[in-house]
């Protein structure tokens, strides 16, 4: 006979009574999931300090790793009543950030706190952008002509768990060399201006009065051309290149053999290049102006020389072995 039939009625009773409550104790001590990581649509509206709707605003959802990464994600724009709305995904965490930019506002940020995130998942998180202060400017060489397609990055500081990051905002220079940007009103913009072939400036942006000018100054170039005797081209040579300093000679051990000077090791940043066909080799970005050169190549002396950077193209002699 089963146990339950040598129990009476009313304790059969208490027993489902007693398993009924257990049950509801194991739900009821479960932890809910964060509504911080539960995935699901998101949105509001963008708008300006009047209150009037924003259209074609783009915003970005930034996370930590996605700035380390330098990765830019746009999630979404806004429409013409300044809405939007968005299933991301991947879970929203309260430490990310909200980036507003449009041609015509100041670009802004807006950490997504508990009660903002609460109002994205309601679709009534209300994001409100500033016209800011306007920078407008030129970008020229040594001569004072335009240099076109240079970058002006602009890092925006967004506040983090651990530390300041900086979201980079990209304003590309005309082919007038001229450019134009919004910024927050009394704010400090940390910049860095760069273009092919010039140094990286850094530069700092407040609402000016008048148009700034940025001169760009270039990378030393070191160009050269291998012959031999007879002038003729050598290819595949193999060129290393070392910033020129004492460090660097007294890093490298010199002997004299009947193969001529030659460096037997060296310490220090090295660059390698080779020969082509015609002889040519060359760096055109270079920080140094003097620069040393150890030039290799099969069948001739190994050779080690002191070269000025220089726009003009070095003739460089190797000389051939002894035959044997």
């Amino acid at each position: 006979m089963c146990i339950f039939g040598r129990i009476s009625k009313a304790w059969r009773v208490n027993l489902v009574l007693y398993f009924a409550l257990c049950l509801q104790s194991c739900e009821t001590t479960r932890t809910p999931p964060s509504p911080s990581h539960t995935p699901g649509p998101i949105g509001g509206r963008v708008v300006n300090e009047c209150g009037e709707p924003v259209d074609g605003a783009k915003l970005y959802l930034v996370q930590e790793s996605d700035l380390h990464a330098d990765r830019l994600h746009t999630i979404v724009e806004t429409d013409s009543t300044g809405r939007w709305m968005r299933i991301p995904n991947r879970p929203i965490p309260l430490d990310l950030a909200i980036v507003v930019e449009h041609p015509k506002y100041a670009p802004s940020v807006f950490n997504i706190s508990p009660q903002r995130h609460t109002e994205l998942s309601n679709h009534t998180a209300e994001l409100k952008i500033e016209r800011g202060c306007e920078v407008s400017g030129v970008t020229v060489d040594q001569l004072g002509k335009p240099v076109h397609r240079a970058t002006l990055r602009v890092l925006l500081p967004i506040s983090a768990t651990r530390e300041v990051l900086y979201w980079p905002i990209l304003v590309p220079s005309r082919t007038d060399g001229t450019f134009d940007l919004r910024i927050p009103s009394k704010t400090t913009c940390n910049a860095h201006l760069l273009a092919r072939g010039y140094r990286e400036q850094s530069i700092e942006l407040t609402a000016q009065a008048l148009p700034l000018t940025l001169t760009l100054t270039p990378y030393e170039k070191l160009r050269g051309r291998i012959v031999d005797e007879s002038e003729l081209p050598v290819k595949n040579a193999e060129i290393e290149l070392h910033p020129s300093d004492d460090e660097f000679w007294n890093s490298v051990e010199m002997s004299v053999s009947p193969d001529g000077w030659c460096a037997q090791s060296a310490g220090g940043e090295t660059w390698s290049r080779k020969s082509d066909p015609d002889g040519i080799f060359g760096w055109l970005e270079l920080e140094n102006t003097r620069y040393d050169l150890t030039v290799k190549c099969e069948g001739y002396r190994d050779l080690v020389l002191a070269l000025p950077t220089s726009d003009e193209i070095q003739t460089i002699i190797l000389y051939r072995l002894p035959a044997e």
